[in-house]
């Protein structure tokens, strides 16, 4: 997934209602559960609770960004090989070529 997308998604889920500076505010729901389990790791952490759930998210995106690079990397990968095995196999027969002239 492109990383436009990402971005473009956590823009979407956060329909802000008003900007402070580059910050946005917003409200959300979600479950009780989840609540609370914010509101610990704000504690542990001695952050607020926005702080937990933006670094959250910004760990989601972190994430997509690397499976692009990964699939990047990959396909890169795999069309240098095959470039190497074309290559290698032309390079054989101009050597051939070149020892029945010479």
């Amino acid at each position: 997934m492109p990383r436009s997308n990402a971005a473009r998604r956590i823009r979407e889920v956060s329909r802000p209602t008003h900007e402070v500076g580059s910050r946005a505010k917003t409200t959300i729901s979600i479950s009780r559960e989840m609540l609370d389990y914010a509101d610990r790791r704000a504690m542990e952490r001695g952050v607020t609770r926005s702080q937990v759930i933006e670094d959250l998210l910004a760990d989601a995106v972190r994430g997509e960004q690397d499976e692009v690079a990964a699939e990047g990397y990959a396909f890169f990968a795999k069309e240098s090989e095959e470039f190497a095995q074309r290559a290698a196999s032309l390079l054989g027969e101009v050597l051939a070529d070149a020892r029945e002239e010479g």
